[in-house]
């Protein structure tokens, strides 16, 4: 199982959310920890500055950028719509 690293931007983006969207979140995360390629993540790449994280999504609009770190270990760094990749 991974283990998750929230960063403090990540917790402040986070508890601005719908508490709908906020259960939403922590359901992805359990499927996120036994399973980060799972399908209905859609966990992908980044390009361009960001290449070196990745994103899942939430729902249609939210999504989470992370970057892997070492052993077991993943460091989640923001949360919010299309505007979380800038």
């Amino acid at each position: 199982m991974l283990n998750i690293v929230f960063s403090e931007k990540f917790i402040s983006q986070f508890e601005l959310l719908d508490p709908k969207i906020q259960n939403s979140t922590v359901k992805k995360i359990d499927i996120f920890k036994s399973n980060p390629k799972h399908s209905s993540l859609k966990t992908h790449k980044l390009h361009g500055v960001l290449a070196n994280y990745f994103s899942f999504s939430i729902d249609h609009t939210i999504r989470i950028v992370f970057e892997y770190g070492k052993k077991d270990t993943v460091h989640f760094l923001k949360i919010g719509n299309h505007d979380v990749y800038r």
